[in-house]
């Protein structure tokens, strides 16, 4: 019956990290499934107490930082997908001209517009130069 305490505290933690999203709940939500784990092959207190705080312990200072910088979007400078792609190269699918257009960089289609007001044929090779907003702003290349 122990075990199924673990597992609601494991859900709560869960539910918790949803609404918090700190990347710490969620890490402690697994150290209550292992508890929960040793508790259902007949161990003591003591020993879920023990791998609930190893666990947990293990996962905040090993996983946890891994955690963060991999799902905290612009965290410390990082650049978004759509500033990553200034300096790509690509090609022209529906015309561009000064206002609106459409190209294709790394096998996506993002709206763009000319920097320097060229009508750009479908085709033409392309760098992106700038974002603006979901704009990019392209100029033709050799």
């Amino acid at each position: 019956m122990a075990w199924q305490i673990w597992v609601a505290i494991a859900i709560a933690l869960i539910i918790a990290e949803i609404f918090s999203l700190t990347f710490y709940l969620i890490l402690f939500a697994i150290g209550a499934f292992g508890a929960a784990l040793v508790q259902a092959l007949g161990l003591s207190l003591s020993y879920q107490v023990g791998i609930f705080v190893v666990i947990s312990i293990f996962l905040a200072v090993f996983v946890q930082p891994i955690l963060k910088r991999t799902f905290v979007l612009n965290h410390q400078g990082r650049l978004s997908n759509a500033e990553a792609l200034v300096g790509q190269r690509g090609y022209v699918t529906g015309e561009v001209t000064a206002d609106s257009g459409l190209v294709k960089v790394n096998g996506e289609t993002w709206s763009a517009r000319s920097l320097d007001g060229q009508t750009l044929a479908p085709g033409t090779p392309i760098q992106v130069v700038q974002v603006e907003g979901a704009k990019l702003l392209v100029k033709r290349v050799q």
